[in-house]
């Protein structure tokens, strides 16, 4: 093992030994590590989370989301490629699934236009109102999708009310 390799393996020990992922739910790790290029790291790698497609979805929003601390552009679009890939083949296996349509939608309505990631927001936005309302997660959870999506650079004006109208149905 190079020398060099040393102080990088044991930053990331020490790096992953503060940050565990919670048992509970994979969303709740994915939204406390966003801003943590380790933590989203240990969120892709980690066994721990139950084998389903919400799973699944997490992952590659965790994937995609790791481009933005990558330097090199190549990098950067592996990283998105691989993650958008969890996640479309999430969405084909549980394609009324409201959580993961808003896994999606957190990915195309941020990511750059240059990715061309973004002709189904339309269609998750629908799904995701339709079928929300009655998803079997908390009503803070619910809420806090709508904000995070209502809050996101993609988002028109026409979407923020819809998104509206929903959680005036949830509260």
């Amino acid at each position: 093992m190079k020398k060099r390799a040393i102080p990088f393996i044991v930053s990331i020990g020490l790096t992953l030994l503060s940050f565990t992922v919670n048992s509970n739910h994979i969303r709740d790790d994915f939204h406390d590590a966003v801003e943590s290029e380790c933590k989203l790291q240990t969120i892709i790698v980690s066994k721990t989370y139950p084998n389903n497609q919400v799973t699944k979805a997490y992952k590659g929003l965790a994937t995609c989301t790791s481009a933005e601390f990558a330097t090199w552009p190549t990098t950067k679009w592996k990283y998105f490629t691989d993650g958008k890939a969890l996640i479309e083949e999430s969405i084909k296996s549980a394609p009324q699934n409201p959580e993961i349509r808003y896994v999606r939608l957190m990915v195309q309505l941020n990511a750059p236009a240059l990715v061309g990631y973004s002709s189904e927001i339309d269609e998750d936005l629908k799904i995701f109102v339709q079928y929300i309302g009655d998803y079997a997660v908390d009503a803070d959870w619910k809420t806090s999708f709508i904000k995070n999506l209502k809050t996101s650079d993609g988002i028109s004006a026409t979407q923020i009310a819809q998104l509206t109208t929903v959680q005036t149905n949830i509260n």
